[in-house]
């Protein structure tokens, strides 16, 4: 969930983690797990519901960032507010391929920001880090190869598949886990988004070699089978 307050203030907290939101100012929570708010007088704001999915293939690891403030006063601030803003004004009856882009585009602007905003909060210990983000994005880059293995990405980074999984372990995950997770998120992504037309694609687009195994991951994930995000 994205907050946008208004006007007044809004405090949130959540996962150890809190902030107060004045006006003009944005934060992210997930009302999957307990947080609390605290409305200063009268207030006005604007929620904007985000499928998990959409802002994960985007920004793994946004968990981290709930309950943190983005300033209307930073510039990627001011523009995702704006965004947000103009979203609310838009026609229900928009066109639903004009609708998908204007959304897609919106997150996307909503990702970066918050990278940008808190990527120095998620550096702490710089060589880990360093190390971590390189394989991500090693791995996010080949999402299509369905051959990809821990040994394989290990040897591609030049790291033990101990380290890899050291590295992943301090996120409370695996590195199979997270490699699967991210192929998930991106064929759900790529359906929703209209930017591929076929579960069978998607499936095969993203490392995928078995459509049963592939249709009952993706509904154990996300709660309904892919099919029906193409009906959408």
């Amino acid at each position: 969930m994205l907050m946008l307050v208004c006007c007044g203030d809004v405090g949130l907290a959540q996962a150890g983690r809190s902030t107060r939101l004045l006006s003009g100012d944005m934060g992210i929570y997930d009302q999957a797990r307990p947080f609390t708010m605290e409305f200063g007088g009268e207030t006005g704001h604007i929620i904007v519901t985000i499928p998990r999915a959409l802002l994960d293939s985007r920004l793994p690891g946004a968990e981290r960032l709930t309950a943190r403030r983005i300033t209307s006063g930073s510039k990627l601030g001011a523009l995702t507010a704006m965004v947000v803003g103009q979203l609310v004004e838009f026609e229900v009856s928009l066109d639903e391929d004009v609708a998908n882009r204007v959304g897609a585009s919106a997150l996307d602007i909503l990702a970066t920001t918050l990278e940008a905003e808190f990527s120095e909060d998620a550096e702490t210990d710089g060589r880990r880090h360093t190390q971590l983000a390189r394989v991500k994005r090693y791995v996010a880059a080949n999402l299509h190869d369905p051959e990809m293995t821990i040994d394989s990405i290990a040897a591609a980074q030049n790291l033990a598949p101990r380290t890899l999984h050291r590295l992943f372990s301090a996120e409370g995950t695996t590195p199979i886990r997270w490699l699967w997770r991210q192929r998930l998120s991106a064929s759900y992504k790529a359906l929703a988004e209209g930017h591929i037309k076929h579960v069978t694609d998607a499936a095969l687009s993203f490392g995928f070699t078995d459509l049963s195994h592939f249709s009952r991951a993706f509904k154990k994930t996300f709660g309904h089978a892919p099919h029906t995000l193409v009906r959408r």
